[in-house]
């Protein structure tokens, strides 16, 4: 048997802790690392054929901005080969043809969730088909050809089979739910930020639309940051599902700011030393270029929402910003020098804020929402969950508190059951019913 460990969780607070493959004997005994213990790998797959085990490998544990599909010689591994060594997108899941010649990739890619292709031996990796509409993901070969997972931001997954360009159904659980459901397809666009980079974004309309009418806009945030709005389905509360944002009569705008996965590593990795000041710019300038784009959107009615680091940018936005009308942070930290006390992270933060802590040099204190709180002045609705140990209930009850001492309106709601997520089907009821109010109260 092959499994994959952490190779040393208790030294978190002054090195990295890498994730290694183990080997086992199915009758017992004691696991053998069979993996550079300088890298980290995880998802280990045999091929049916025999003779070579798949991983998802990483340059280290808490590296979110590239994961490459490696292959091993079985039974003698050695060295990793790495199949996709010549692909900068984020591998997310894998699996093997029957012959072993071929492996399936899920990953994010200009805006969308996507499938591929790849020679196990390595080479070019290949589309398998072309975007438009929807995600697709979990490839599996099957007899006679493929299946795959498809959704879009309306419909929850369905079990299709690949047919060329295009797809079949195999699943219609919910077809005739979503066919009655007034929610038109995302439109997607693109824009240049002033730094250069190229900006992925989406709009979602309102039920009833009519471009002759006026809309507010909401912008929806993402959290991570190390992933992406798609057109996939979404309902927890983390993530605001876009379509259910709309739908109270609301144009959703969600930018794929700096730091989202599909638009390369490079892309994605400059967020590590501008954690929150480039991010936002490219929010407020994805606004701007819908509101350029679409005269039905009401430019005087602006809101914000986001969860997790989505709601760490919300609450930066409070201090530099005054274009929104409302916010709603959901699980977003405030104070970079308190949650790292208290969060469940290691080095990874230290590394991303550029020197220790005692230092407070580097993003520590520069790019902490707090230090520009004197600014706070837009309405704000909090939410958290009680044992939320990524960002404890101590930064939203300090957001709370420092929007009372200025007195900005505000409210804080808390899920005494809930993490970092809200999941459970009564509290994302509540959830909803508390966003859709605050953003009716001030749009």
């Amino acid at each position: 048997m092959v499994f994959c460990a952490q190779i040393d969780a208790g030294v978190m607070m002054h090195s990295e802790v890498q994730t290694g493959l183990f080997q086992v004997p199915a009758t017992g005994g004691e696991p053998i690392l069979i993996t550079d213990p300088s890298e980290s790998f995880s998802e280990p797959q045999f091929a049916r054929t025999g003779g070579a085990l798949y991983a998802l490998r990483k340059r280290r544990a808490s590296d979110s901005t590239l994961t490459q599909l490696a292959r091993f010689a079985w039974p003698k591994p050695g060295k990793a080969m790495i199949v996709t060594a010549s692909w900068d997108r984020l591998v997310a899941g894998f699996s093997i043809s029957a012959d072993g010649g071929t492996a399936y990739l899920d990953a994010l890619d200009d805006g969308f969730a996507r499938v591929f292709r790849v020679p196990t031996a390595g080479g070019a990796v290949e589309a398998l088909l072309p975007t438009g509409r929807g995600a697709y993901r979990t490839v599996t070969p099957v007899a006679g050809g493929l299946t795959a997972i498809f959704e879009r931001a309306i419909q929850a997954p369905e079990i299709v089979r690949l047919e060329g360009d295009a797809h079949v159904p195999l699943t219609r659980f919910n077809a005739e739910r979503v066919d009655a459901i007034d929610a038109p397809d995302p439109v997607h666009f693109w824009f240049t930020s002033a730094a250069g980079h190229r900006i992925h974004n989406m709009l979602v309309l309102p039920p009833g639309f009519d471009p002759k009418k006026k809309y507010p806009l909401v912008a929806l945030i993402h959290g991570g940051p190390a992933t992406a709005y798609t057109d996939a389905f979404n309902y927890g509360a983390f993530w605001f599902h876009m379509h259910l944002l709309a739908t109270p009569g609301y144009v959703v705008v969600a930018t794929n700011y700096r730091g989202s996965l599909g638009l390369g590593e490079d892309f994605a990795e400059l967020v590590e030393k501008d954690v929150l000041r480039g991010p936002a710019l490219d929010i407020l300038a994805g606004i701007d270029e819908a509101i350029r784009l679409h005269p039905f959107i009401d430019k005087d009615r602006l809101a914000a929402v986001g969860g997790s680091y989505g709601g760490y940018l919300i609450n930066w936005l409070n201090g530099t910003s005054r274009r929104f009308k409302c916010l709603v942070s959901h699980v977003g930290p405030i104070n970079n020098e308190a949650q790292y006390g208290t969060n469940d992270g290691g080095l990874e933060r230290e590394v991303r804020m550029g020197v220790p802590i005692w230092e407070k040099g580097g993003q520590w204190n520069d790019q902490s929402p707090i230090r520009y709180a004197q600014n706070f002045s837009t309405p704000t609705l909090i939410t958290h969950g009680e044992r939320d140990f990524r960002v404890p209930l101590g930064e939203g009850l300090t957001n709370f508190k420092i929007l009372q001492r200025l007195k900005v309106p505000s409210r804080f709601v808390v899920f005494p059951d809930e993490g970092h997520f809200v999941g459970r089907a009564e509290n994302t009821r509540v959830f909803w019913r508390e966003v859709k109010a605050w953003l009716a109260k001030y749009l």
